[in-house]
């Protein structure tokens, strides 16, 4: 009888623990629902918190920043309407865009804000403290902005008609950076132009260097691997071959970093060794550093 009565309280125990934990789980389970529909609404504010900043954003970038492309257009529709005819203003501002349609104002669009710790991002802003706003918008000096245009279009015809009612011109400064007319057609990669300007600039204005780099126009020849304009060059002014820049690199260095190897040849052959020479101590070992980098060992004079 007493082992009846034993298990039936255990029964009894048992079932009420059943019961217990039941409605313990219920409530746990009720708990979790109320959690989540609370994390659920707050996770629904955040993200409209999110979408109502990004929008703020889209707008103020839109209305403040306007694309670079635009900005180029505003300054090259102010420089050729004040400097050139129309006719010539279309040509360069369409030039400058590469084919694409300047006619229609920029749609709004989400500008990417560039990392402030980005290399490039600093040094830009560096150029730009040194420069100035004025040459921010204007990179060539004032007065000049019509020749600057005239030859990055390569327009020969309109650049002698300047020259002719401007001939001290052609050894002048015309950028912020010191640049020359020189400089920019050699930058062009118009040989033509380059022929015709050099016969009218004396020998000496060809030696003329750029404020940040110190290149002259044959360090740009050089860089850029354009042997026959190197040629008109040193024809003209057979010492450019001996100028370094800030760097201390004379044109040739510069041809053999950018495995130009006609140019290199070219410059090579030209190149004198004479004190001080680009072929002695540091500069020497630079030069033969970067002729075995190029496989370019099998030069000669």
């Amino acid at each position: 009888m007493l082992t009846s009565v034993l298990v039936e309280s255990q029964e009894m125990m048992f079932g009420k623990l059943v019961e217990y934990q039941d409605k313990m789980f219920n409530k746990l389970v009720e708990s979790q629902d109320v959690m989540f529909g609370k994390l659920e609404s707050i996770l629904c504010k955040l993200n409209e918190s999110q979408v109502n900043t990004a929008s703020n954003n889209h707008k103020t970038h839109c209305e403040e920043d306007p694309s670079p492309d635009y900005n180029k257009h505003q300054d090259l529709e102010g420089v050729v309407k004040g400097d050139i005819d129309d006719k010539l203003a279309e040509e360069i501002i369409k030039k400058s865009f590469s084919g694409n349609n300047i006619d229609n104002a920029p749609q709004e669009e989400i500008i990417e804000v560039p990392d402030a710790d980005d290399e490039q991002v600093q040094q830009q802003t560096r150029l730009e403290s040194e420069l100035g706003s004025t040459c921010r918008r204007n990179p060539y000096l004032d007065g000049y902005g019509r020749l600057y245009i005239v030859t990055l279009t390569g327009d020969w015809e309109e650049a002698r008609n300047y020259f002719k009612d401007n001939p001290e011109a052609v050894a002048k400064v015309i950028t912020h950076d010191l640049e020359t007319a020189l400089h920019l057609a050699v930058n062009n990669d118009n040989q033509m132009f380059v022929e015709e300007l050099v016969e009218l600039m004396p020998p000496e204005a060809l030696a003329c260097k750029t404020k940040k780099l110190g290149h002259t126009a044959l360090h740009y020849a050089a860089i850029s691997g354009i042997t026959e304009i190197a040629k008109a060059l040193v024809k003209k002014t057979t010492n450019l071959t001996q100028i370094c820049d800030e760097s201390r690199k004379v044109p040739l260095e510069y041809a053999l970093i950018a495995r130009h190897e006609e140019t290199s040849k070219y410059l090579y052959s030209v190149t004198r060794d004479e004190e001080p020479s680009p072929f002695f101590e540091d500069a020497g070992a630079r030069l033969l550093c970067q002729a075995i980098n190029g496989n370019f060992l099998g030069f000669r004079k």
